[in-house]
């Protein structure tokens, strides 16, 4: 069986691209759902309640790279990223602690909140260019099924990845999208 974060993660990699999700409930030969199945979808059904803007009518979302040959979005391994209008959602999976950072922003950040049951909660956030640091985050995850942070920026928002810092004479994949960073 899938878990509910498992099940949430699948729903936002299909709302990168505005796609729909047809997830297989085993049903039994008499028509019957089997209990586990009942449980997982009530499970993300409760998540959605507080978190469906991130999923549903999202706008279609894709990384800006300097080469995509072979890309498999090895960056965002903690998570996912969609998009609606002008706001950005980060869909957390595996929950870095009391701060969150995004780089690669091509615009302002003017929010940035934690959806949460009971409403938004307004976080602290400082803008160094392209990079967007978010502190003050609890220690453990939110939200036990995946966390999301929107961002509200001033114009629609795009990711350029970067793969982190470039040695040269060091061989890199042959999907890394970013030069050296030291001159030598």
């Amino acid at each position: 069986w899938k878990s509910p974060s498992a099940v949430v993660a699948l729903l936002a990699a299909v709302a990168q691209g505005r796609g729909n999700l047809l997830l297989n409930i085993g049903p039994r030969g008499d028509g019957s759902i089997p209990e586990p199945s009942i449980a997982i979808i009530e499970a993300v059904g409760r998540w959605l309640q507080t978190h469906a803007e991130a999923i549903v009518e999202t706008d279609l979302f894709t990384y800006g790279l300097r080469d995509r040959t072979g890309h498999q979005g090895e960056w965002m391994g903690s998570g996912a990223l969609t998009r609606k209008g002008r706001s950005l959602y980060y869909l957390i999976r595996h929950w870095p602690g009391p701060e969150v950072v995004v780089a690669g922003l091509n615009t302002r950040v003017e929010d940035v909140v934690l959806l949460r049951q009971g409403g938004a909660a307004p976080c602290r956030f400082t803008q160094d260019d392209d990079r967007v640091t978010v502190t003050g985050l609890p220690v453990s995850p939110p939200d036990p099924v995946c966390t999301v942070l929107r961002f509200d920026c001033r114009e629609v928002p795009e990711i350029r990845l970067g793969g982190g810092m470039r040695i040269p004479g060091v061989p890199h994949p042959p999907y890394d999208p970013c030069p050296s960073d030291i001159v030598q």
